[in-house]
């Protein structure tokens, strides 16, 4: 007999149509991401529905301008990006007591877990991992020193001028996303050989790390022939916060 799913048939940050410059804006994105992330991990979760493509202040788009809201570029990268296979808990590399659970790893007090980190099989490249970041500090950068693979791909999303209640998305500081004539922009993440990615204050990142396969993301067949290395959840992620 199949094992049953469990279906998320609505979600969102707050009820009775949002909260205005809130679930509207992309402060309201960190939210959602960790949302994501949080239910990819909890099985037999498999699908989630978002409410509403239009309407209210927890829309997609936007029913005053018809835009694309913060968080329709989070579910848009998501997509594109992120596959199906999770990888290990949810870690806040800030912290000394990183949760061990699938759990959001919140919260004991203000300033704590403004870092979060979900790891996932990338989608088209599939042997390779995905971070899924988010810093939510106001003030502190952070560094993250990935220690394995050998280059990186970057897709760095902030508020437009920085701000968390923008409702404009900067994908790494130059490519304000926006729907035009109906079409979708070309997104393109940055590539880079140095394995330091510096989040910047309030910003959300999607790195695929390249030329490092995990177990969990190829086949039984490639992991019995290829040398493949389980991600060391403690040891391959180093954080840093950056000085003022």
């Amino acid at each position: 007999m199949d094992k049953p799913e469990v279906w998320i048939g609505e979600g969102a940050m707050a009820y009775n149509s949002g909260r205005q410059n809130i679930t509207d804006s992309f402060v309201g994105s960190f939210w959602f991401t960790n949302l994501l992330g949080a239910i990819s991990k909890s099985r037999p979760h498999t699908v989630y529905c978002r409410q509403a493509l239009v309407g209210g202040y927890y829309e997609l788009i936007s029913h005053e301008t018809m835009k694309a809201r913060p968080d329709y570029w989070i579910a848009h990268l998501w997509k594109k990006l992120v596959g199906t296979k999770v990888i290990g808990p949810i870690l806040s590399p800030s912290r000394k007591d990183s949760p061990d659970e699938y759990t959001f790893g919140c919260c004991e007090g203000v300033g704590y877990d403004t870092l979060l980190v979900h790891t996932f099989c990338a989608k088209e490249e599939r042997s390779n991992p995905i971070f899924v970041i988010t810093n939510i500090d106001k003030k502190s950068p952070f560094s993250l020193n990935i220690t394995v693979g050998t280059h990186m791909t970057k897709y760095i999303l902030t508020g437009k001028g920085g701000r968390r209640d923008s409702r404009s998305v900067v994908l790494n500081g130059n490519q304000h996303l926006t729907i035009e004539n109906g079409q979708l922009p070309e997104i393109v993440g940055e590539d880079t050989d140095d394995l330091v990615i510096t989040l910047p204050p309030v910003s959300i990142a999607f790195v695929i790390v390249h030329g490092f396969q995990v177990d969990e993301c190829v086949s039984p067949i490639v992991a019995a022939t290829d040398e493949t290395s389980k991600i060391k959840y403690a040891s391959s992620l180093i954080t840093e916060e950056q000085p003022q």
